[in-house]
């Protein structure tokens, strides 16, 4: 895609629902450089819905958010306890700074919306 400005820019993705092997595949390329990134992962065949809230999450069937802002504010919501527990203990093991588990208090009324 080439956007008004003339700079060359490509997503990363190519398409805007991926099955989670896809999605792998993709994330697992060698180079790519992440600005801003707002993703929603749904199991197969359940309907997806605007999550702006951290409220609208729960409510919803979506079961992972990731969001990326300005490259490095990094934020990762599952619903799954395992998955928030391997996360956090990769984030650790790889010296990322500042990693914290916030609380259902802490993130309540959070938008969810990465830019």
């Amino acid at each position: 895609m080439y956007p008004e400005n003339g700079d060359i820019k490509q997503n990363l993705f190519g398409v805007n629902v991926l099955s989670g092997k896809k999605f792998f595949k993709c994330i697992s390329r060698d180079s790519y450089y992440m600005i801003f990134a707002d993703i929603k992962a749904y199991p197969i065949g359940n309907e997806r819905a605007e999550i702006k809230t951290f409220e609208d999450f729960l409510e919803s069937s979506c079961e992972m958010v990731f969001m990326c802002t300005d490259s490095i504010f990094i934020e990762f919501y599952s619903k799954d306890r395992k998955v928030l527990d391997k996360v956090y203990n990769n984030c650790i093991g790889n010296d990322f700074e500042k990693v914290v588990y916030k609380t259902a208090a802490d993130v309540s009324g959070r938008g969810f919306i990465a830019w």
